[in-house]
């Protein structure tokens, strides 16, 4: 749960339910100060594409959820001696180098180099390598591919490599509860690798929406000023 305004909605669509003796047997006590303000950040269960019905959480959700969540961010850039593999073009700061990612606004990603000498970059499979262009420190370089991979060499400190491309929209339909009364056809919309849209909506208003992303859709990144942490050891060496 990120959005206030959207749990408000849902709340006041839900309207006030009993808590009966049962629960109270099995959960403790209700509570009912500050709810709203109290779920800010946890993960909810039982999700459609498009909603979670009458939201509502266990334990396990936010536990696992927010794992899943390092586990991803460890994921996505990885050091070894004086080598830095980027993995995922996100947002990241490391003992190495910081990344500066624009997407998916904009196809564009900056690696801030601090003290790697080799760089490799995973490139996803949806940017045509004939439209990617690489400059280091101001100049302009060739390509050097490994695999999947861009290969920067002897990179000094200090050094910053900008990678540009196209960003493509894509569209693609996923059937859901196939040949079952409740087979549905969902289309979703990818900026890159960002899901920005999925159709058709769930229009329940005691549902809580997902992937209202219509702001993802512009061309122009949203900078914001940030205090970036590096972390002086792994939860778990996955």
């Amino acid at each position: 749960l990120t959005n206030r305004d959207l749990i408000e909605n849902v709340s006041a669509a839900c309207g006030e339910s009993e808590f009966h003796a049962g629960d109270q047997a099995s959960y403790g006590p209700a509570v009912t100060e500050d709810v709203i303000e109290r779920s800010m950040g946890i993960f909810l269960s039982n999700s459609k594409p498009t909603s979670v019905h009458i939201p509502f959480t266990m334990l396990c959700c936010t536990g696992n959820g927010t794992q899943g969540i390092y586990y991803a961010w460890e994921g996505a850039l990885r050091e070894s001696g004086d080598t830095a593999q980027v993995n995922m073009l996100i947002n990241r700061a490391a003992k190495l180098l910081d990344v500066d990612s624009y997407l998916p606004y904009e196809g564009k990603v900056v690696l801030h180099n601090k003290a790697a000498r080799r760089i490799s970059v995973r490139i996803p499979f949806w940017v045509d390598r004939k439209e990617i262009r690489a400059n280091v420190a101001g100049n302009s370089v060739v390509l050097d591919w490994l695999g999947n991979n861009l290969v920067f060499e002897n990179i000094k400190p200090g050094d910053a490599i900008t990678l540009t491309f196209p960003v493509k929209e894509t569209t693609s339909k996923y059937t859901v509860n196939a040949h079952s009364d409740q087979e549905q056809v969902y289309t979703c919309t990818f900026r890159g690798s960002t899901c920005v849209d999925i159709s058709p909506r769930d229009e329940v208003k005691t549902n809580y929406p997902m992937y209202l992303r219509d702001h993802m859709k512009k061309d122009k990144a949203p900078m914001k000023t940030k205090t970036r942490f590096v972390s002086e050891k792994k939860i778990l060496n996955w």
